[in-house]
């Protein structure tokens, strides 16, 4: 990307903002931390800091001072500038647009997650319903057949329990399947 001379790149203005921000206060008008210091908060190299802070005073956007210990402060000069915010020609508009479309279909890709995972729960519901219905329908067959067992028998509800419990599942299952093979042929 090209530029003019007369425009400042990027993180020449961040280096501005950046300065400015820290002497806003008129106790302290001037920027006393080392290029060190300036690349760390922007996230830059320290040749980097050095080259534009160095451009920045030849084109006198910046002042450099020395204090009587001979330490470098920098100043503002309030040579006018186009902030960061106030220029957004400067920002790739390719990368925006891609931001935008990816952040669009990320959107979509959640609403429809929302979605299917609603169809999820209200079928999960649905089916947790009707188990809820055969679990209900099993127990009042189960309770009319101790019922009759009782009426029939004479027994009571611990005999039965107890009845229960002698027998062995798997051998019944055995002869059911038997006597159904049995009828099957």
């Amino acid at each position: 990307m090209s530029r003019s001379k007369s425009e400042l790149s990027h993180v020449q203005r961040e280096i501005l903002q950046f300065i400015r921000f820290r002497t806003r206060d008129p106790r302290y008008p001037t920027y006393f931390g080392s290029n060190e210091d300036i690349a760390k908060h922007l996230g830059i190299q320290k040749d980097t800091a050095k080259k534009y802070v160095n451009e920045l005073i030849r084109e006198g956007y910046l002042e450099k001072l020395e204090d009587k210990k001979g330490c470098r402060h920098l100043r503002y000069t309030d040579k006018p500038y186009v902030a960061i915010v106030e220029d957004m020609r400067n920002y790739e508009k390719r990368a925006l647009k891609q931001d935008k479309e990816y952040f669009e279909r990320e959107v979509a890709n959640l609403k429809k997650e929302l979605s299917d995972t609603k169809c999820e729960r209200d079928r999960s519901d649905q089916r947790a319903s009707e188990l809820q219905t055969k679990l209900l329908e099993a127990e009042n067959r189960i309770f009319k057949f101790e019922l009759l067992w009782m009426y029939y028998h004479g027994l009571n509800t611990e005999q039965i329990d107890s009845m229960i419990e002698q027998v062995d599942v798997n051998s019944m299952i055995a002869a059911i399947e038997a006597k159904k093979n049995n009828i099957a042929a």
